[in-house]
Order: structure tokens, then C-alpha cells, then sequence
């Protein structure tokens, strides 16, 4: 139904295709609603083995979120199923992920989830994977993003270090972030939600497609990993997830480069970007290793502030919800969008800081 073979022929087919969906656009929800149902079945099913089967686990020590000894690596069904939903698209289905390099970004992925996973079983260098996730933003982005740019490809090419310093920093910002039950899960499920719905809304029908596997891959091993969490994703979930939606924003961007495009993804994670760049900066500042594990995120804060999880976890849902919610009400001016969820933010970093302090006066 979905698969084609031979590049000649799918020509044909796709263009085939395209018209009689054109003519009856419910063909689009029948076959997407087909694909992403797959793709749940997929999220949820590889959890469940993972949770129930291979049982690895991830041992609590005295900088964890956890008390008791927790299965661990969960993430590898988030991949696998945005594997077979991407698989699945071909090159029918809305012109599928052929014309954004579909190929190239699921070997860029399966790289950065393949060392990730060695990295939950074994610890690896820092460093060793920083040089797989440079490599993988490479392949990304010169046989995806700078073919799809066309003429601007080249201009594409000269700004390439900072395209890749935005892919590797997503990939690392999400592993940072996921320190507690559901949380990096759900602010993926929602802001690749949200962003595949304005891609869809302005005709990128590629984007659109791989922000609506990638929600639907991480709410079917959120049922899972929900506080409190029976599993956790790892390193290959929350890297993965990080990866895949600094693409989307560059792919996005590439196919229409405007200031709207430009800060869609930054304002749609802002409160995961916003913790993570203040949490970075003060550690640079206070000359911290960067590369060893700590408890000073916000989100973190809260939750030592006497909190459970499941409250911090809701209210970062939240944060994402609004900012998802102001972005489309203010795409038409996006710079009141920017300045009321910078806004946002400040004000979540004050209220932690005040419980923080009330917490602290209140056990002394």
C-alpha cells in the first residue's frame, strides 16, 4: 500500500497518487490514520517487551530521581517505531518523506540512537559521542536538508556549523532534560504535535508527517513511562527525540526560510531550552564539569522543592501546552509570541526559585 519500488515508477505513482488524494482529500486521514495506528502499536509493543522482557536496569544512585531499580532503554520503541512510520510513508502517502531525504535521516538517527543505546549498556566517552552525533548531523544535513534547500543550498553550507551546533545541542538539551518520569516524553509528544500541525496548516507535508509519527511514537511509550514510570527511555529515547526534532525545525525552515520558521521549534521547547541554556551558563560561570551528572536543572529544583514528579512533570506539560497555544495565536506576528513566552519563562524561574526558598527556610 505504501511502498514503492524503482524511482521511475514512483514517479508516476506518486504523482498518480497525489491527484486522486487532491480530489478526495478523507484518503489523506484514511492512510495517515492507518500509518500512524501502526506506529502506535509499535511504540507501545516494543516498551512492552523491553519493560517486561529484556528487563535492563537502570540501578538508582544518590543523584537520582528513583529510589527502586527500574527497567531502562525504553527509548529503543520510540525509534523503532518512527523507523516503520517513515518506512510505511514510502513515497505515496502525502509524497511520503522522499522529498526531505528519508533515507539519509533514518541512518543519521539509527547512528545517534545505535551509540546511544551502547552508551545506556555500557558507558561510553562523552566525547566518543559527541563525534557520532557531529557525524550524523552531517549525513542529515548534506544529503537531506542542503539538496531540499536548492539554491540555497549554499548558503545553507556556510551556515553549517551552526546548523549542526543546533542539532547536537537539541540531541543533548533532551538527554539533559530527562530526569524525571514523563518529562521528556511529553514535551516531545507536544511540540512535535503542535509543530506538525503548522507544517500541515502551510502545506509542508513532509515535516508535517514526521512531527506526527514522532507524537505518536513518544505517547505510546509515554503509557509506560507515565509517573510514576514503569520504564525509562535512556539515552536512545531522549537523544533520539532531541535529533529528530532539530531536523524538523531545519527542514522546515529550508523549505520556507522566514523568521516564522526560523522560531518555531526554539518557542515551541522553550521551557526545556530556557532551563537547559540558564543551567549551562550559570555551570560555566561557577566553573563546573560540564560532562558530570547533577541536580541543578529547574525542573529538578522543583521537585526538590518538596514536590512530586508527576506536578513537576504536568507543569512542563503545561508550559509547552501555552507556548503551543501562543504560537499559533500569534503566528501572523510571531514577535509578540516570542516576548510573552520569554515572559513565560522568567516567570516559571522566579516561582521556582521562591519555592525553592520556602523549602529551605522550612527545613532549617
Amino acid at each position: 500500500m505504501f511502498f514503492v519500488v524503482g524511482e521511475d515508477r514512483s514517479v508516476g505513482l506518486r504523482e498518480a497518487i497525489s491527484l486522486i488524494q487532491s480530489s478526495h482529500p478523507w484518503l489523506i486521514v484514511k492512510d495517515l490514520s492507518i500509518v500512524l495506528s501502526i506506529v502506535m502499536f509499535v511504540s507501545l509493543a516494543i516498551t512492552w517487551i523491553i519493560l517486561y522482557f529484556v528487563r535492563m536496569m537502570d540501578i538508582p544512585n544518590h543523584r537520582s530521581a528513583h529510589k527502586l531499580a527500574t527497567p531502562k532503554c525504553g527509548g529503543v520503541g520510540i525509534v523503532c517505531s518512527v523507523v516503520v512510520g517513515v518506512l510505511l510513508t514510502g513515497n505515496l502517502l502525502l509524497d511520503g518523506l522522499q522529498n526531505v531525504g528519508g533515507g539519509a535521516l533514518l541512518v543519521a538517527l539509527l547512528l545517534v540512537a545505535g551509540v546511544s543505546l551502547v552508551d545506556d549498556v555500557i558507558e561510553l566517552s562523552p566525547w566518543f559521542r559527541l563525534m557520532v552525533q557531529l557525524l550524523a548531523g552531517m549525513i542529515v544535513l548534506c544529503k537531506s536538508i542542503v539538496p531540499l534547500a536548492g539554491g540555497g543550498g549554499a548558503i545553507l553550507l556556510i551556515l553549517c556549523p551552526l546548523a549542526i551546533l543546533w542539532i547536537v545541542g537539541m540531541a543533548n538539551l533532551f538527554n539533559f532534560m530527562d530526569g524525571i518520569d514523563g518529562l521528556a516524553a511529553g514535551e516531545g509528544a507536544i511540540v512535535a504535535i503542535v509543530f506538525g500541525i503548522i507544517q500541515f496548516l502551510e502545506g509542508h507535508q513532509g515535516p508535517a508527517l514526521l512531527g506526527l509519527i514522532l507524537a505518536v511514537s513518544c505517547i505510546g511509550f509515554l503509557a509506560f513511562n507515565f509517573p510514576p514510570a514503569k520504564v525509562f527511555m535512556g539515552d536512545v529515547g531522549s537523544v533520539s527525540i532531541g535529533f529528530l526534532l532539530a531536523v524538523m525545525a531545519l527542514l522546515g525552515f529550508v523549505i520556507k526560510p522566514c523568521w516564522n520558521s526560523f522560531w518555531l521549534m526554539p518557542l515551541l521547547s522553550a521551557n526545556f531550552i530556557f532551563d537547559g541554556l540558564t543551567t549551562l551558563l550559570r555551570r560555566v560561570r561557577d566553573g563546573e564539569n560540564l560532562f558530570e551528572a547533577h541536580r541543578t536543572h529547574l525542573y529538578q529544583r522543583f521537585s526538590l522543592s518538596g514536590f512530586s514528579q508527576r506536578t513537576v512533570t504536568m507543569s512542563n506539560y503545561g508550559m509547552a501546552i501555552c507556548q503551543g497555544v501562543i504560537v499559533l495565536q500569534t503566528w501572523d506576528n510571531l514577535w509578540v509570541g516570542l516576548i510573552m513566552i520569554c515572559s513565560l519563562q522568567f516567570a516559571y524561574r522566579c516561582m521556582v526559585i521562591k519555592l525553592e526558598e520556602r523549602w529551605q527556610e522550612s527545613n532549617h
